[in-house]
Protein backbone atom coordinates (compact mmCIF):
# COMPACT_ATOMS: atom_id res chain seq x y z
CA UNK A 1 0.00 0.00 0.00
CA UNK A 2 2.55 2.63 1.19
CA UNK A 3 4.05 1.86 -2.60
CA UNK A 4 1.24 2.71 -4.40
CA UNK A 5 0.24 5.75 -2.18
CA UNK A 6 3.60 7.55 -3.22
CA UNK A 7 3.41 6.34 -6.75
CA UNK A 8 -0.39 8.03 -6.56
CA UNK A 9 0.69 10.87 -4.64
CA UNK A 10 -1.09 10.34 -1.51
CA UNK A 11 2.26 10.40 0.76
CA UNK A 12 3.54 13.28 -1.11
CA UNK A 13 0.30 15.33 -0.69
CA UNK A 14 -0.01 14.26 3.19
CA UNK A 15 3.66 15.81 3.69
CA UNK A 16 3.06 19.16 2.42
CA UNK A 17 0.04 19.32 4.37
CA UNK A 18 2.18 18.70 7.14
CA UNK A 19 4.80 20.73 6.14
CA UNK A 20 1.94 23.92 5.50
CA UNK A 21 0.60 22.85 9.04
CA UNK A 22 3.79 23.76 10.80
CA UNK A 23 4.71 26.52 9.61
CA UNK A 24 1.31 28.23 10.05
CA UNK A 25 1.51 26.79 13.85
CA UNK A 26 5.06 28.25 13.81
CA UNK A 27 4.12 31.45 12.72
CA UNK A 28 1.06 31.84 15.11
CA UNK A 29 3.45 30.98 17.98
CA UNK A 30 5.64 33.99 16.59
CA UNK A 31 3.33 36.51 16.79
CA UNK A 32 2.16 35.66 19.69
CA UNK A 33 5.22 36.21 21.17
CA UNK A 34 5.57 39.49 19.53
CA UNK A 35 2.11 40.65 20.47
CA UNK A 36 2.60 39.97 24.10
CA UNK A 37 6.41 41.67 24.36
CA UNK A 38 4.71 44.29 22.57
CA UNK A 39 1.35 45.09 25.19
CA UNK A 40 3.77 44.11 28.02
CA UNK A 41 6.36 46.78 27.47
CA UNK A 42 3.65 49.75 26.95
CA UNK A 43 1.92 48.34 30.06
CA UNK A 44 5.41 48.71 31.86
CA UNK A 45 5.97 52.08 30.13
CA UNK A 46 2.34 53.02 31.14
CA UNK A 47 3.27 51.85 34.71
CA UNK A 48 6.17 54.33 34.92
CA UNK A 49 4.58 57.03 33.11
CA UNK A 50 1.06 56.99 34.51
CA UNK A 51 2.45 58.69 38.38
CA UNK A 52 3.73 61.63 36.99
CA UNK A 53 1.13 61.98 34.45
CA UNK A 54 -1.27 62.61 37.28
CA UNK A 55 0.72 64.70 39.36
CA UNK A 56 1.04 66.99 35.83
CA UNK A 57 -2.72 67.30 35.41
CA UNK A 58 -3.42 67.80 39.36
CA UNK A 59 -0.82 70.56 38.55
CA UNK A 60 -2.60 71.50 35.71
CA UNK A 61 -6.30 71.88 37.97
CA UNK A 62 -4.35 73.73 40.41
CA UNK A 63 -2.98 76.37 38.35
CA UNK A 64 -6.26 76.98 36.22
CA UNK A 65 -8.06 77.01 39.75
CA UNK A 66 -5.87 79.62 40.84
CA UNK A 67 -6.44 81.69 37.55
CA UNK A 68 -10.14 81.12 38.38
CA UNK A 69 -10.83 79.22 35.09
CA UNK A 70 -12.91 76.90 37.37
CA UNK A 71 -15.08 79.51 39.00
CA UNK A 72 -14.60 81.85 42.11
CA UNK A 73 -15.43 79.20 44.21
CA UNK A 74 -12.28 77.00 43.31
CA UNK A 75 -10.20 79.83 43.16
CA UNK A 76 -10.69 80.84 46.65
CA UNK A 77 -10.00 77.41 47.88
CA UNK A 78 -6.74 76.66 46.02
CA UNK A 79 -5.27 80.15 47.06
CA UNK A 80 -6.64 79.25 50.82
CA UNK A 81 -5.26 75.37 50.66
CA UNK A 82 -2.44 75.36 48.23
CA UNK A 83 -1.04 78.57 49.30
CA UNK A 84 -2.20 80.54 52.29
CA UNK A 85 -1.62 77.11 54.22
CA UNK A 86 1.83 76.54 52.67
CA UNK A 87 4.01 75.64 55.90
CA UNK A 88 7.27 77.43 53.38
CA UNK A 89 4.90 80.43 53.18
CA UNK A 90 4.28 80.65 57.00
CA UNK A 91 8.11 80.33 57.55
CA UNK A 92 9.08 82.69 55.11
CA UNK A 93 6.20 85.29 56.55
CA UNK A 94 7.98 84.99 59.87
CA UNK A 95 11.07 86.08 58.28
CA UNK A 96 10.05 88.75 57.01
CA UNK A 97 8.11 89.86 59.78
CA UNK A 98 11.68 89.65 61.47
CA UNK A 99 13.08 91.99 58.91
CA UNK A 100 10.43 94.62 58.94
CA UNK A 101 10.58 94.97 62.64
CA UNK A 102 14.54 95.19 62.36
CA UNK A 103 13.75 97.75 59.53
CA UNK A 104 11.11 99.63 62.09
CA UNK A 105 13.29 99.85 64.54
CA UNK A 106 16.20 101.50 62.78
CA UNK A 107 13.52 104.29 61.47
CA UNK A 108 12.76 104.42 65.05
CA UNK A 109 16.01 105.06 65.94
CA UNK A 110 16.17 107.83 64.05
CA UNK A 111 14.83 111.64 64.32
CA UNK A 112 11.61 111.04 62.45
CA UNK A 113 10.23 107.97 64.57
CA UNK A 114 8.46 105.22 63.51
CA UNK A 115 5.69 107.47 61.75
CA UNK A 116 8.02 108.63 59.29
CA UNK A 117 7.41 108.52 55.52
CA UNK A 118 10.44 106.14 54.97
CA UNK A 119 9.61 103.78 57.66
CA UNK A 120 6.13 102.98 56.24
CA UNK A 121 7.45 103.38 52.47
CA UNK A 122 10.04 100.53 52.89
CA UNK A 123 7.67 98.38 55.09
CA UNK A 124 4.99 98.30 52.22
CA UNK A 125 7.60 97.77 49.91
CA UNK A 126 8.69 94.95 51.60
CA UNK A 127 5.40 93.04 51.90
CA UNK A 128 4.40 93.78 48.65
CA UNK A 129 7.52 92.39 46.85
CA UNK A 130 7.46 89.46 48.95
CA UNK A 131 4.08 89.04 48.46
CA UNK A 132 4.35 89.01 44.59
CA UNK A 133 7.59 86.94 44.65
CA UNK A 134 6.01 83.69 46.46
CA UNK A 135 2.71 84.27 44.55
CA UNK A 136 4.38 84.19 41.37
CA UNK A 137 6.12 81.41 42.45
CA UNK A 138 3.49 79.38 43.16
CA UNK A 139 1.97 79.92 40.20
CA UNK A 140 5.02 79.32 38.18
CA UNK A 141 5.73 75.72 40.13
CA UNK A 142 2.15 74.96 39.21
CA UNK A 143 2.17 75.71 35.77
CA UNK A 144 5.51 73.48 35.73
CA UNK A 145 3.84 70.56 36.81
CA UNK A 146 1.12 71.26 33.94
CA UNK A 147 3.46 71.44 31.64
CA UNK A 148 5.60 68.13 32.83
CA UNK A 149 2.38 66.25 32.38
CA UNK A 150 1.41 67.48 29.01
CA UNK A 151 4.67 66.28 27.30
CA UNK A 152 4.73 62.68 29.51
CA UNK A 153 0.97 62.83 27.97
CA UNK A 154 2.19 63.61 24.53
CA UNK A 155 5.28 60.77 25.19
CA UNK A 156 2.52 58.50 25.92
CA UNK A 157 0.57 59.21 23.17
CA UNK A 158 3.95 58.47 21.19
CA UNK A 159 4.67 55.33 22.51
CA UNK A 160 0.88 54.05 22.06
CA UNK A 161 1.03 55.19 18.45
CA UNK A 162 4.08 53.01 18.17
CA UNK A 163 2.93 49.81 19.72
CA UNK A 164 -0.21 49.93 17.36
CA UNK A 165 2.10 50.45 14.37
CA UNK A 166 4.00 47.86 15.49
CA UNK A 167 0.98 45.56 15.95
CA UNK A 168 -0.49 46.20 12.65
CA UNK A 169 3.18 45.30 10.60
CA UNK A 170 3.10 42.36 13.01
CA UNK A 171 -0.64 41.27 11.89
CA UNK A 172 -0.12 42.80 8.27
CA UNK A 173 3.33 40.23 7.89
CA UNK A 174 1.86 37.38 9.33
CA UNK A 175 -1.44 37.98 6.91
CA UNK A 176 0.69 38.04 4.16
CA UNK A 177 3.04 35.18 4.98
CA UNK A 178 0.45 32.67 5.81
CA UNK A 179 -1.42 33.94 2.40
CA UNK A 180 2.10 33.14 0.71
CA UNK A 181 2.13 29.91 2.36
CA UNK A 182 -0.96 28.72 1.48
CA UNK A 183 -0.63 29.82 -2.34
CA UNK A 184 2.62 27.62 -2.02
CA UNK A 185 0.43 24.57 -0.91
CA UNK A 186 -1.97 24.87 -3.12
CA UNK A 187 0.57 24.73 -6.09
CA UNK A 188 2.43 22.10 -4.57
CA UNK A 189 -0.82 20.23 -4.21
CA UNK A 190 -1.91 21.09 -7.52
CA UNK A 191 1.33 19.22 -9.00
CA UNK A 192 1.10 16.18 -6.53
CA UNK A 193 -1.92 15.50 -8.72
CA UNK A 194 0.24 14.91 -12.02
CA UNK A 195 2.10 12.33 -9.70
CA UNK A 196 0.53 9.06 -10.78
CA UNK A 197 -0.46 9.92 -14.43
CA UNK A 198 3.33 10.99 -14.69
CA UNK A 199 4.73 7.88 -12.87
CA UNK A 200 2.57 5.26 -14.62
CA UNK A 201 3.78 7.33 -18.22
CA UNK A 202 7.19 6.87 -16.97
CA UNK A 203 6.66 3.14 -16.32
CA UNK A 204 4.91 2.44 -19.86
CA UNK A 205 7.80 4.30 -21.41
CA UNK A 206 10.43 2.20 -19.68
CA UNK A 207 8.20 -1.30 -20.18
CA UNK A 208 7.73 -0.38 -23.82
CA UNK A 209 11.49 -0.23 -24.09
CA UNK A 210 11.68 -3.55 -23.00
CA UNK A 211 8.91 -4.86 -25.53
CA UNK A 212 9.97 -7.41 -28.34
CA UNK A 213 9.22 -5.71 -31.56
CA UNK A 214 6.96 -7.81 -34.14
CA UNK A 215 8.80 -9.24 -37.37
CA UNK A 216 7.09 -9.66 -40.84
Amino acid sequence: MGFFKSLFGKDQQKDIQRGYADSQNMLAKGRTSALGEIGGGLTNARSVLQPFMQSGQRGQTAYENALGFNGQEARDQQFETGYQNDPALAYRNQNNANVMNALLRRYNAGPQGINSGGAVLGAGRLATEQFNNDWNGYLNRLGAMGQQGQQLAQFGAGLEYGAGKDRADIETGYGNTSAGNRINMANAMASSRNIGINNLLAIGGTAAKFMPTSRR
